[in-house]
């Protein structure tokens, strides 16, 4: 777990990349401190509302903001290393509970190479570089399901009261951090019916146990219903996204979560086949283990399902709460096959070394990979060349906020992240016909048409629009949006400023 620690220190930077989540998760943080949650909610309504596609909810759930609030104050404001090191004790203490996960069914030595898998992959540790839920949720998620079988057990389904709060405290935490956390609930209900069917047939003492297995989804209940009153809300906007949704994408869906996996052993060679190499043994691992591991499995089958039927992909970030019970399945699987080849009790050991030697091989591609990412950004002083905290970027954030009005409206193709860095409202515009809804746009040259106009075509917007250029450097171009025939810019005053 140290060493796992230092690794992910090491990869850490001073900087960030575009995708500018991190920037809606900054933008609450900051607002809890200042007592702003109805205002940045609202100034976060009125960029997808206005913007040609809304790509994202109203406001993320507020479990993350509210863990970076506190390190916002510690770090003394916007600084981006300090507030990156939330993620490292977190994936720590994932690590301790993915131990006690495997420790229960493996022994020491074959739950320690468990752990390492998870520990030194270069994908999670260099993740950890990202101002994102991820990790938390992970830890959170998995501890909820090892709290579910270590609570409701065979022979007293319904828990005990104690235990019982402290798995409700810890759902609602993972839900708190991540919408998909409600998951978990159901997960549960599945869990304890199970149980009660193989031992309450006659259902005779139900008045007993029922009210001491109903404590989890009564504290879960009571703390999301003070989530809503403290907080504002808008993770329900995440389900309008569903309207985008076609068959296609299911089918791509699919396609996507069957192959994405080889991402997660993208340092060892031939990683992008291995999934599929593996594929057996994670079927075995789900056979032979299922009676004892089904709250693992029934919370796998609904993540999935809500992946497959989900509008978005967003890469390997959203299986790591899957990754641990895959990578556990698949070792039971190796495992199993193993004993079964080496039927002869003589050939019992060879199989046992067999299975751990691939596997260590395995966590021996992960430890390289991550020392080589590792020492590329220390020699590079973990500088970055791209993103929102780069010099090209930081001198058109210091441009809008020196020279454009407070009520004035940003067009970039990272609006969220525009926001943030310059307190301006921002909107997302594609084509020409919608950029008269700013009063500056602005380019990135080489960012091609994702999230903008493409810059060769903005010459070819003067039928909406007519601007004059008002900054430029390499890699931005920014127009101020003039009055005219051709234009109709207005400011957030007439669009119905989200603050008023």
């Amino acid at each position: 777990m140290l060493l796992s620690a230092a690794l992910a220190f090491a990869m850490l930077t001073n900087g960030h990349d575009w995708g500018d989540d991190f920037a809606a998760y900054l933008e609450q943080a900051i607002s809890i401190l200042h007592g702003t949650m109805r205002q940045v909610v609202m100034m976060n309504a009125f960029t997808m509302r206005e913007s040609s596609r809304a790509y994202g909810p109203i406001a993320t759930p507020w479990g993350y903001p509210t863990l970076l609030a506190p390190a916002y104050l510690v770090c003394g404001g916007l600084n981006i290393f300090c507030l990156k090191l939330v993620n490292i004790p977190a994936f720590a203490a994932f690590l301790v509970v993915l131990f006690r996960f495997v420790r229960r069914r493996l022994s020491l030595v074959d739950s320690v190479i468990v752990l390492s898998l998870l520990s030194f992959n270069p994908d999670l540790l260099r993740f950890q570089d990202n101002i994102l839920s991820d990790i938390t949720f992970l830890f959170l998620s998995t501890a909820s399901i090892l709290l579910i079988e270590t609570t409701s057990v065979p022979d007293h389904p319904e828990g005990t009261p104690w235990r019982n709060v402290a798995l409700g405290a810890v759902m609602f935490l993972a839900f708190f951090v991540r919408t998909s956390g409600l998951l978990l609930v159901p997960t549960l209900l599945a869990t304890q019916a199970i149980h009660y069917r193989r031992l309450h047939s006659n259902r005779s003492d139900w008045s007993r146990v029922v009210p001491i297995a109903a404590i989890p989804y009564l504290v879960f209940g009571v703390l999301t219903l003070a989530l809503m009153v403290v907080f504002q809300s808008g993770e329900a906007s995440f389900l309008a996204l569903y309207r985008t949704m076609t068959r296609r994408d299911v089918i791509n869906n699919v396609w996507t979560y069957l192959i994405l996996p080889g991402e997660f052993f993208g340092s060892v060679p031939f990683g992008n086949i291995l999934p599929g190499a593996l594929l057996p043994f994670l079927a075995a691992g789900i056979a032979v283990s299922y009676r004892q591991d089904f709250a693992a499995l029934i919370y796998c089958g609904l993540t999935l399902l809500l992946l497959i039927t989900w509008p978005s992909q967003d890469g390997l970030r959203y299986l790591f709460p899957l990754l641990p019970f895959l990578v556990y399945f698949t070792y039971r699987g190796m495992q199993a096959a193993a004993s079964v080849l080496a039927a002869a009790q003589r050939y019992r050991r060879a199989g046992e070394r067999a299975v751990r030697t691939v596997w260590l091989a395995v966590v021996a591609a992960f430890a390289i990979g991550s020392l080589q990412s590792a020492r590329i950004n220390l020699d590079r002083h973990r500088v970055v060349n791209d993103g929102p905290f780069e010099r090209q970027s930081a001198e058109l954030f210091d441009w809008i906020r020196s020279t454009t009005a407070p009520d004035s409206v940003v067009i970039f193709f990272k609006p969220r992240a525009m926001r943030l860095l310059t307190g301006r409202s921002a909107l997302l515009v594609d084509n020409c016909s919608q950029l008269a809804k700013g009063d500056y746009v602005v380019i990135r040259k080489k960012g091609g048409d994702i999230g903008q106009v493409r810059p060769d075509d903005v010459a070819r917007c003067n039928r909406w629009v007519d601007a004059a250029r008002a900054f430029e450097n390499e890699e931005y171009v920014a127009y101020h949006m003039l009055p005219g025939p051709r234009g109709n810019p207005y400011t957030t005053r007439d669009l119905g400023h989200p603050g008023q």
